[in-house]
């Protein structure tokens, strides 16, 4: 009767010991016997038992090498940074943020204090770690930033859409989409990628378009007697700074090549430029650390909000700067 694949592995083992001298010291026809008894019993193939019996001398315990235990060498400071990196680059996939890394970090040094180990071990993490590092954050903004909303066939029946053939053989048939880069966020002024497609050549022309709160303001000073000098990032206010003079400053702290808080330390290392007020219109959400870094350097901070409100009171603040302005330089 066969009675293999009931033993444990610890009890074929055992088994092994003792049949396995007793097999080599048999003869030939007493082999044949314990080989098949030893099949039976464990359930081996013939040839696996035979390679067995005639093999290494069994252990009496296996030898277990000791597992090489996973040790931890990316602390919290790092993924932190790995994940302000991750969402101020527009969430690039793990390949590319590991690219980016060594062209962010005059960013990352600005905006952190970094020691040689954590920007050691910046360098060095590879995407497979990325991806299994920020895959929480992952799966809690994947909902928030891609949505769910599917149009609903009431939608298609009411919006009549006229459609035409795509197959065009001659250039000048575009297709124009307006990208939002919002982030995780809707609210406030984002910057927009325009980008506009021959559809024949392929060929695509692309542009930054900044939020429309700049324009809006513009709008709101110029017919109450304000001239408005515009910017459309730090370095580019600087060098109008440096071509003429202005009373006031309207400074948004979210602006690509300088932002606002590296252009506040630009203008106040110059010591002509130190006494011109400045206004913050910002809808980022300040931490502690962004107020003590305009504290004192700044006359207001004013959140986006309703425009209207928003704009009386970007009014009523610039009133009081130039009015403080004239008095001193009475």
């Amino acid at each position: 009767m066969k009675t293999g694949y009931r033993m444990k592995t610890t009890c074929r083992r055992d088994y092994l010991q003792r049949i396995y001298q007793r097999y080599r010291d048999a003869r030939n026809s007493e082999k044949v016997r314990i080989l098949d008894e030893f099949c039976a019993n464990c359930g081996y193939h013939r040839k696996y038992a035979i390679r067995l019996l005639n093999g290494a001398p069994p252990e009496s315990k296996p030898v277990r090498r000791p597992r090489r235990g996973r040790r931890v060498s990316y602390g919290a400071q790092v993924i932190s940074i790995l994940e302000a990196v991750w969402e101020a680059a527009d969430y690039p996939w793990s390949l590319r943020l590991k690219a980016l890394l060594p062209q962010w970090m005059p960013w990352i040094r600005r905006h952190f204090r970094l020691t040689a180990k954590i920007e050691e071990q910046l360098l060095r993490i590879s995407p497979r770690a990325i991806d299994y590092r920020l895959r929480s954050r992952k799966r809690v903004l994947r909902k928030r930033i891609y949505g769910s909303t599917k149009p609903g066939t009431l939608l298609k029946q009411q919006i009549p859409v006229k459609t035409d053939r795509w197959d065009v053989q001659v250039p000048g048939f575009t297709e124009i989409d307006l990208v939002s880069h919002s982030g995780a966020s809707a609210g406030g002024d984002c910057c927009h990628s325009l980008n506009l497609t021959d559809i024949y050549s392929t060929w695509v022309e692309t542009r930054a378009v900044l939020g429309k709160g700049q324009e809006g303001v513009r709008q709101a000073l110029e017919p109450i007697g304000w001239k408005v000098r515009e910017a459309e990032n730090g370095q580019a206010a600087v060098e109008a700074l440096a071509a003429g003079r202005v009373d006031v400053i309207i400074l948004d702290l979210m602006m690509p090549k300088m932002d606002g808080f590296e252009f506040l330390d630009e203008l106040r290392s110059r010591l002509d430029w130190q006494d011109i007020p400045v206004v913050v219109i910002t809808a980022k959400d300040l931490t502690q650390e962004d107020r003590d870094r305009l504290n004192g350097g700044v006359e207001r901070i004013i959140q986006k909000s309703d425009r209207d409100a928003m704009l009386r009171q970007l009014s009523r603040e610039i009133a009081k700067c130039v009015k403080r302005q004239a008095t001193r330089v009475a």
